[in-house]
């Protein structure tokens, strides 16, 4: 697909994807912060042009629609996590663990969850 309709299916993802992070948040206790926007087109951009394999596609583009869940302790995060893993409305596409493994290039240490809702037809 290309970058507008991109745009047109996250915008129509967003609601469904704001309430299911609210919800673990409240079920876990942790701190949820919702981005009231999509990620910058400009960035998005950034990421299709220098796609090495692929310049141009937006075949790889997982974050358009993004959340935060704030943890105090190990034990919430592995709270979150399960959270996740246990809820059959989304499909869990790829976990990156940013606290054992090399923390992102900001310096941030988390653990990173791409999915997408079960019943959104564009994935």
């Amino acid at each position: 697909s290309d970058l507008a309709e991109l745009y047109v299916q996250a915008s129509e993802a967003k609601n469904p994807f704001d309430k299911f992070i609210k919800s673990v948040g409240e079920a876990t206790g942790a701190k949820v912060k919702l981005p009231d926007t999509l990620k910058r087109i400009s960035r998005v951009f950034e990421k299709i042009l220098f796609d090495c394999k692929n310049p141009g596609s937006c075949e790889k583009i997982a974050d358009i629609i993004r959340a935060m869940l704030t943890a105090t302790s190990m034990k919430q995060v592995a709270k979150i996590a399960m959270a996740f893993l246990e809820f059959d409305g989304i499909v869990i596409v790829r976990i990156k663990d940013r606290f054992v493994e090399k923390p992102s290039p900001g310096g941030w240490r988390d653990l990173m969850i791409n999915f997408y809702l079960a019943g959104d037809p564009n994935r």
